[in-house]
């Protein structure tokens, strides 16, 4: 008797463990990647659409159903960031953990302390007047952001390999009410056009005001070394983009040095203990 008492409480601790410790939520993976390279009426550049495809390979390697866009005008852009927000909700519909990704390599600028990516058909030559050119033919940075957390993506991670030599530098251009700076502004929540949400991840090419370079060979420096450990597994998110920095200012002998902002609740991992859980590719727009 007292043999079957303690095989039922054994039983019923077991069962009570079970119960108390849910399965984890099915994750899905969905990333919007975007490379800017054909610019028609401001500076040109080498390396975003080597670097968009390279981030777009590989993350659809790791799980991420991938939304792809290269040389993309305004529309364009506006399109793939409603359609990776739509995505997100409905993978959230699903009861399922979500995974939001953004990464963008081309243009990108500071007015007014928010951060705006460039398509690449600004039209310079119809308005030289940078409140117009800002409100009507970039993307403000923001709206993306927002659009991920709208959207209730459990992580949010950003990657900006953005932050080239500002293309509205020169005395051509007039700036009616707000100052433009150099390179990207930071992304905090002490500005109410420009802030990070919990949960999120976010990383830059380069310091904030400062210049990320657009001279490799094939990818640019930050891209390069991103790509190169990015399917290292069993290494955090934040490990990994420690390694990335501490490679690219090597490289750069300190002219460009990679910086990161976090407020992620949870671990993450882009190879090994993040693939343990199952992710999902079919059923998108």
């Amino acid at each position: 008797m007292k043999s079957l008492i303690t095989l039922f409480s054994g039983l019923f601790f077991l069962s009570a463990c079970t119960t108390m410790t849910p399965f984890p939520k099915e994750q899905s993976r969905i990333a919007l990647v975007i490379g800017n390279a054909d610019y028609q009426f401001i500076s040109q550049l080498k390396n975003p659409v080597n670097d968009a495809k390279g981030m777009s390979k590989v993350l659809e390697d790791l799980g991420f159903h991938v939304i792809h866009e290269e040389n993309a005008n305004r529309q364009a852009m506006e399109k793939a960031v409603n359609t990776f927000k739509q995505n997100l909700e409905m993978e959230q519909s699903k009861g399922k953990q979500t995974v939001a990704l953004f990464y963008y390599s081309g243009h990108g600028t500071q007015y007014g302390d928010e951060n705006y990516l460039l398509p690449v058909a600004i039209d310079t030559e119809s308005s030289n007047n940078l409140d117009t050119i800002f409100s009507s033919d970039t993307i403000a940075l923001s709206d993306v952001i927002t659009g991920m957390e709208k959207a209730k993506a459990n992580m949010q991670i950003v990657v900006l390999d953005a932050c080239r030599d500002n293309p509205f530098k020169n005395d051509g251009f007039k700036v009616a009410s707000k100052s433009i700076g150099k390179g990207l502004a930071w992304i905090d929540n002490t500005n109410s056009d420009s802030f990070a949400p919990q949960g999120s991840f976010i990383a830059y090419a380069t310091a904030p005001n400062a210049v990320a370079y657009d001279e490799g060979r094939y990818n640019s420096p930050y891209t390069k070394h991103l790509l190169k450990r990015i399917r290292e597994e069993g290494v955090s998110i934040e490990t990994l983009f420690k390694e990335v920095r501490n490679a690219v200012i090597e490289e750069m002998g300190g002219r460009q040095i990679p910086w990161e902002s976090s407020s992620l609740k949870s671990d993450f991992y882009f190879a090994g203990e993040g693939l343990k859980r199952r992710t999902m590719s079919a059923g998108f727009q």
